[in-house]
């Protein structure tokens, strides 16, 4: 459990109830144990692996391959190898159709009405992705995408430090023009190393929660969901120096 978070592995197990048609009523007889307190264990911001490893018996599911399974939900770090950069430098629409299709999770169809595009058009860019390893597109033109992860961008090589350019000026663009929505915040810190330190990881944490919970919120809507873009950036120095 030290890499994987309880928010996580719980989230496995409820997408292992709706597979086994189960309900919370169900499974709380099976474990002896009130409706309510088992729904407060599934909803808890942490918990105990007893508590987990006691859901997995009544279930019938190894708890380590439910771990593993959460396990993959971790934060991972990403980027594009050089052949795919160098593809997206020469055809950016490629790059759009992957971004809309895999991290806004649209629809084949939804992609070229936005890109006002026909079918041909798209299938020449799916098959260059295909050949690329981004995607999955075969006969009859079945599309299959990468199951969606939280990741954390690591922008190297050319295509991907031109795109964090262009993000980051049409973020700061759209706050400069408060666009509906839109927050920008400013700070100038004095801190010791270790407050430094801190900062920095308190940061860190709190994006991959947030990172963690968009694939969670994706795979269990409960209302419409926001797209909202983010970009964070520190760096030593004082506002003024020359």
């Amino acid at each position: 459990m030290a890499n994987v978070s309880y928010e996580l592995v719980m989230a496995e197990l409820k997408k292992a109830l709706r597979r086994q048609n189960t309900s919370y009523a169900e499974l709380a007889r099976q474990m002896d144990l009130p409706e309510s307190t088992l729904k407060k264990w599934f909803n808890a911001d942490d918990g105990s692996f007893n508590r987990i490893n006691m859901i997995c018996q009544a279930m019938g599911l190894s708890v380590f391959g439910v771990i593993k399974n959460a396990e993959e939900q971790n934060v991972q770090t990403f980027t594009f190898h050089e052949a795919q950069q160098q593809h997206f430098l020469k055809d950016k629409k490629s790059f759009v159709v992957y971004w809309l299709l895999v991290y806004e999770r649209k629809s084949v169809d939804e992609v070229m009405q936005k890109l006002e595009m026909d079918k041909d058009d798209i299938n020449k860019i799916l098959l260059r992705l295909d050949r690329l390893g981004l995607v999955q597109f075969g006969a009859e033109d079945s599309l299959r995408v990468p199951k969606m992860r939280p990741i954390r961008w690591k922008f190297e090589g050319t295509f991907m430090t031109e795109l964090l350019r262009d993000w980051v000026t049409k973020l700061f663009k759209d706050n400069l023009m408060n666009k509906k929505g839109s927050a920008l915040m400013l700070q100038f810190f004095q801190l010791t190393p270790q407050s430094e330190d801190e900062f920095r990881r308190e940061v860190a944490q709190l994006e991959e929660k947030y990172a963690r919970r968009t694939i969670l919120e994706l795979n269990n809507p409960t209302q419409k969901l926001k797209q909202i873009r983010y970009i964070s950036a520190l760096a030593e120095g004082s506002f003024v120096d020359e």
